[in-house]
C-alpha cells in the first residue's frame, strides 16, 4: 500500500476584470476552478473532439481555442452569470476574456505542481503539437499526477 500523502487543495478561487478586445465590454467576476480528474480529462477531450468535428485540417488556432473552451466547460465550477449566459465562454466575441480565465487555471496548475513536486519541476508545456494521422490541431497535455 502506498504511503499516505496530503496534497494541496485542487480548487482555486480567482477574480478577473478584463475588457473585451473586440467589443470593449468590461467583464468582471469570480470563478472557482477545480483540477480535472482522470475522468474529467476524458470528458474534456471528448468535448474538444466534438468542437473540432474530427477535422484533420482545422486551423491550429481554432483547435487551441476549442481545447480551452472544453477545458473551462469541465473545470470551472462556479462562475458569474455573464459566463453562464455566454454558454461558458462559447458565446463571447472576445477571446481575450476566455484566455484570461484559462490563464488563471494554467497558473494555478503550475503552482500546484510546484507545491507537490518542488520548484525544480519544469512542468508541462502549455500546448503539445500533435500532427500524427488525422488528429491535427493542438491539444494541451493532460496534467499527470505522480506517486513517489
Amino acid at each position: 500500500m502506498a504511503a499516505s500523502r496530503v496534497l494541496p487543495s485542487s480548487q482555486h478561487r480567482f477574480h478577473i476584470s478584463v475588457t473585451g478586445e473586440e467589443t470593449g465590454i468590461p467583464f468582471e467576476g469570480d470563478f472557482v476552478f477545480h483540477r480535472p480528474s482522470i475522468g474529467e480529462r476524458s470528458q474534456i477531450d471528448v468535448t474538444r473532439a466534438r468542437l473540432c468535428g474530427d477535422m484533420s485540417n482545422l486551423d491550429p488556432l481554432v483547435a487551441d481555442q476549442n481545447y480551452m473552451l472544453a477545458f473551462l466547460r469541465v473545470t470551472i465550477k462556479e462562475f458569474p452569470s455573464w459566463w453562464r449566459d455566454a454558454d461558458m465562454g462559447m458565446g463571447l466575441f472576445d477571446l481575450n476574456v476566455v484566455m484570461a480565465v484559462y490563464d488563471q487555471c494554467l497558473n494555478f496548475e503550475k503552482e500546484w505542481r510546484e507545491k507537490v513536486h518542488g520548484s525544480n519541476d519544469p512542468g508541462k508545456p502549455k500546448f503539445v503539437r500533435n500532427r500524427q494521422g488525422n488528429q491535427g490541431g493542438d491539444q494541451e497535455e493532460a496534467p499527470r499526477d505522480r506517486e513517489d
